[in-house]
């Protein structure tokens, strides 16, 4: 009786662990940014379920536990935010993922959170690229050139025509080394580190802001957001905010992932707390992917998409890369 009690739990005992480099090496943009087009899609039909995340402030970070439940699939990730670890070469954003089957609670796999989070978000940005962009769209504006600043230009460019991108980082030795991390997935990119967000700015066509900064990064001059798509992925806390006043009110729509981003984020609390947009004006994305792709277009408006991201993003993300590592062979089989 007890071997075949012991025979019949081992058959459960076995998962797979995805570490970053088996991401680096096998999951590709293009593979996240279809995963990404496939949850916007997801949330707006409403097929899962999300509980509030729990945030934990610390000191000098902040702990996050992000679960989801969707018919497939139940996704768990734990997540640690430290602004300050860059000063000490260390990542600002640490996180596993636990991914389970939802019909029989078995855990499936243990994957790096850190990565999927960083691939999954830059691929949420360029899908706003991709609906909300003008499809000439040649030149990136990116302020933040740290591992977001990475993906989101891979992005972009993976869905536009981008040629030239204007890269402005206040740590001087993160901005050097960004030419030659794009390099390494896209040596066509002509990077142009620049001296001020200004200059960046005003080159871009889609401008693209991911940085921690508690204060606007760029100026608040209107001539400086005109006729571009503006991407703000960095900032999540109700009290920071990365741009200034006329980017919100210049812009001709607003597109946020979540509707409580108006909520988390400084970028839109702030700005309809002091009356610059109204709640009604501010459209979730979702619904923008399901109503299909705009007619070909070469706009003239101002586009803005906020995100702050949420467990759904990382359920189909995490999917997507389990059924994918079961497909190809990629991971390790662990007994736990």
């Amino acid at each position: 009786m007890d071997a075949l009690l012991s025979h019949k739990y081992n058959m459960y005992k076995e998962m797979l662990v995805i570490n970053e480099l088996d991401l680096r090496q096998n999951i590709t943009i293009t593979d996240m940014l279809e995963a990404m087009e496939q949850a916007l899609l997801i949330q707006a039909e409403g097929n899962y379920v999300l509980p509030d995340r729990l945030s934990f402030p610390q000191k000098k970070g902040a702990y996050v536990l992000m679960p989801c439940f969707s018919e497939k699939y139940i996704s768990n990730k734990l997540l640690t935010t430290y602004p300050e670890n860059n000063l000490q070469g260390k990542r600002t954003i640490n996180g596993i993922l636990i991914l389970s089957n939802m019909v029989t609670g078995e855990p499936l796999a243990l994957i790096n959170g850190t990565y999927l989070t960083a691939i999954r978000t830059g691929a949420l940005g360029g899908i706003s690229c991709k609906y909300l962009a003008p499809q000439n769209s040649e030149r990136i504006g990116v302020i933040g050139c740290g591992t977001q600043g990475l993906y989101q230009t891979l992005s972009a460019a993976a869905v536009r025509p981008v040629r030239d991108v204007y890269a402005f980082d206040i740590n001087s030795s993160i901005l050097a080394t960004f030419p030659e991390r794009v390099a390494k997935y896209r040596a066509d990119l002509r990077v142009h580190t620049v001296k001020t967000p200004r200059i960046a700015a005003e080159a871009a066509q889609i401008l693209i802001t991911c940085t921690t900064s508690p204060e606007p990064v760029l100026p608040d001059e209107p001539s400086l957001f005109a006729g571009r798509h503006i991407v703000a992925i960095g900032t999540y806390e109700p009290f920071k905010r990365e741009l200034p006043p006329s980017a919100i009110k210049t812009a001709d729509e607003v597109c946020t992932d979540t509707i409580f981003a108006c909520k988390e984020s400084g970028d839109l609390a702030i700005s309809l707390a002091h009356g610059l947009i109204k709640q009604d004006a501010v459209t979730e994305f979702a619904f923008k992917v399901k109503a299909g792709l705009p007619e070909p277009f070469a706009r003239s408006e101002t586009t803005m998409f906020k995100s702050v991201g949420m467990g759904l993003y990382d359920l189909v993300a995490a999917g997507m890369i389990y059924q994918k590592s079961v497909r190809e062979k990629i991971g390790l089989h662990v007994e736990i």
